[in-house]
């Protein structure tokens, strides 16, 4: 499946993230990673080097903006960002099937 651009509508990134159910692909630990992903972008908009870990805080991104009903103008860059990261990390494309979320 293609990778979005990170500048197409958010809703379309929200699409993308769930097709990638973290908490069936690593587990218990998918907070954990997540918030380490979001720690070195806040600190040095860093991204990580592994395509699980950067589909993980983007899964759990989706999951907090469910949740809160919104996402922050701060929020929504960092997805931005992780969308383009995962584009650039896996070409353009992301070979394993769709989660089914629903």
């Amino acid at each position: 499946m293609d990778v979005p651009g990170e500048d197409v509508d958010l809703r379309l990134l929200w699409d993308f993230a769930n097709t990638f159910n973290a908490d069936e692909r690593v587990g218990n630990t998918v907070d954990a990673i997540a918030a380490h992903v979001e720690r070195g972008w806040r600190s040095a908009h860093l991204m990580p080097d592994d395509l699980v870990a950067a589909r993980c805080a983007l899964f759990v991104a989706r999951r907090r903006a469910h949740d809160d009903g919104a996402v922050t103008v701060d929020g929504e860059r960092f997805v931005r960002c992780l969308v383009g990261h995962i584009r650039q990390l896996s070409g353009g494309m992301v070979f394993r099937p769709p989660d089914d979320l629903a």
